[in-house]
């Protein structure tokens, strides 16, 4: 199994789910929550942008000739810093590979319309997301059938504003991830997404004495969810009675 990149914003019950079902995989925070944070704390602009750019930093000298420079400002803001392990959220710090992405707005961006359709009823829910899906793998392997570069055009634009700035570059193609290139953004959306079937024909097989298959009926139960700690809340009457039964209304 490949070894995962995986970007949360920093809850605790993410970082445990990640530690339970991907221990191999690398663990980084989004610079977008991260940073939000630090300017709530701190609420000065020239501090959030030294924090992005020793996030960005390639090298570790670099780094740390930042967080230098936040200390000059305020011990308090490089002591927050400094309290968040650089390895899951400096580019000269992670030990996996990050692609190029400090946050996560692609999660965000799935998550924008995926709300939509969190209220429908379960079949109705799947239905919605997986039409979504189809929609979204046709239009890419769409588009990908018009390009004739190596890389997607977002690398292809990255690639040349580097050979600009440094013209002596030969062959940059092969210093690229393999992810970037149009053959694997293909590959990615080769697959067709098919309708589901009519409910009726929801059967799973199951085994049987040899040479016979029979089905059974799939039975999806709602998710377990606990009950919030404390008494539950009561809903309260404005129009209140006496013991008696008779109405007061106070003057």
């Amino acid at each position: 199994m490949p070894r995962l990149t995986i970007l949360s914003d920093r809850r605790k019950s993410i970082v445990d789910a990640v530690e339970l079902n991907f221990p191999t995989a690398f663990h980084g925070f989004c610079m977008l929550h991260l940073s939000e944070s630090f300017r709530k704390e701190f609420n000065n602009t020239l501090l959030v942008n030294l924090l992005w750019e020793a996030a960005n930093a390639l090298t570790v000298m670099e780094f740390e000739a930042k967080l230098l420079e936040i200390e000059e400002i305020s011990q308090d803001a490089s002591y927050w810093v400094r309290r968040v392990p650089p390895r899951l959220w400096a580019n000269s710090h992670f030990e996996g590979t990050r692609f190029g992405n400090l946050t996560a707005n692609v999660a965000e961006s799935l998550n924008a319309w995926i709300l939509e359709a969190s209220g429908l009823p379960i079949v109705q829910m799947m239905e919605c997301i997986r039409r979504q899906l189809m929609t979204w793998f046709n239009e890419r392997r769409e588009a990908s059938t018009q390009w004739t570069s190596v890389l997607v055009p977002s690398a292809e634009r990255q690639v040349s504003e580097a050979l600009e700035r440094a013209r002596t570059y030969q062959n940059v193609h092969r210093f690229a991830e393999s992810c970037f290139t149009v053959a694997t953004y293909r590959n990615t959306y080769s697959q067709t997404i098919h309708p589901v079937p009519d409910k009726t024909l929801w059967r799973e097989m199951s085994g049987g004495p040899e040479g016979e298959d029979s089905t059974e009926d799939i039975i999806v139960n709602p998710p377990k969810s606990l009950r919030p700690p404390g008494q539950p809340r009561k809903k309260t009457n404005s129009n209140w009675r006496s013991r008696s039964g008779k109405t007061r209304c106070a003057l």
